[in-house]
């Protein structure tokens, strides 16, 4: 599933909040798409459920978390990180 450049930039915001809520497990990606209020897109496809683990989404992120001083959800991704790696080698 590809989408539009702008449509990207647009929104990438949205796109990472969505991504942190559905990664740390405080939201069901089926919440997002039925909340009419948010946009619901998502830096993986939604489509495939729970994504496989990803560090450049992580990554990806964290950069935009640490850029507007939400270190506490640096923080997080980055336990979530490890522990989703974990869960993959098993």
């Amino acid at each position: 599933m590809e989408i539009e450049e702008d449509y990207f930039y647009k929104h990438i915001d949205q796109m990472i909040i969505n991504s942190y809520e559905v990664l740390t497990r405080k939201k069901e990606i089926e919440d997002i798409i039925e909340d009419l209020s948010i946009v619901p897109v998502f830096l993986f496809d939604p489509s495939n459920g729970y994504p496989e683990y990803n560090e450049d989404i992580y990554l990806l992120m964290i950069d935009h978390f640490e850029e507007h001083e939400e270190y506490e959800k640096c923080q997080e991704l980055l336990y979530t990180m490890e522990e989703h790696k974990e869960r993959k080698k098993k």
